[in-house]
């Protein structure tokens, strides 16, 4: 066994399957909380999950694709080039995530029929489509930071980012908007919002400081 590499390796890998375990279970306790506000609200949330989800898709290959081309760069000792392939693929998805957003801004309740007849369902499944919607561009802009960080071997800045946004920001937000101020279904993924803004602005405070450019993996 090559004791060198298998470091290296735990060093990169642990934090990212530490992220990933985080955010599993993050998502497991936010569904129990909107759980609480009965079955049509939850079957609402569902909705705006699957519909919101169209956005992580093109997200998650942006993160991908910039996690490839900032680590052949650094490989190539070219940082400069790493930081560019990022901030292209941010403007890009940034934009691809935006029109997706005005369409459910525009669209939810025509979209939301889709999937049901049930009024009561398609009113609360627009509603938080559109508090949803304003934050899938910073969703998507932390998608593609993330990726850069983790191309750089700077995995466990993304971990510790998720446990900020995942179990403090966006559980006790939702939590308090959704149940204690009663905004229902509006609360809790006006919880989900604040949680990508703040992925979103962690992650730009870290890409910029270039820290992650002289990491030794």
């Amino acid at each position: 066994p090559d004791l060198a590499m298998i470091r290296r390796l735990v060093r990169v890998g642990l934090p990212a399957a530490g992220e990933q375990m985080l955010l599993s279970g993050g998502i497991l306790m936010f569904s129990r909380v909107v759980t609480t506000l009965g079955t049509i609200s939850f079957a609402a949330h569902q909705i705006t999950t699957n519909i919101t989800s169209l956005s992580w898709m093109p997200a998650f290959g942006y993160s991908l694709a910039t996690a490839a081309l900032v680590g052949q760069s650094l490989g190539k000792r070219d940082p400069e080039l790493a930081a560019a392939y990022a901030r292209t693929a941010w403007r890009q998805v940034v934009l691809l995530t935006g029109g997706l957003a005005l369409t459910f801004l525009l669209f939810g309740r025509p979209i939301a029929r889709l999937y049901t007849r049930d009024r009561e369902v398609i009113a609360l499944a627009a509603l938080s489509m559109r508090v949803g919607a304003v934050s899938l561009p910073a969703g998507g802009a932390y998608s593609v930071l993330a990726g850069a960080l983790r191309g750089a071997g700077d995995t466990r800045w993304p971990l510790y980012i998720t446990f900020i946004a995942v179990w403090t920001v966006r559980l006790t937000i939702s939590y308090f908007t959704g149940l204690v101020l009663g905004w229902g279904l509006a609360g809790i993924w006006f919880g989900v919002t604040c949680d990508q803004l703040v992925r979103a602005l962690l992650a730009e405070l870290r890409f910029r400081s270039g820290r992650w450019q002289n990491l030794q993996v």
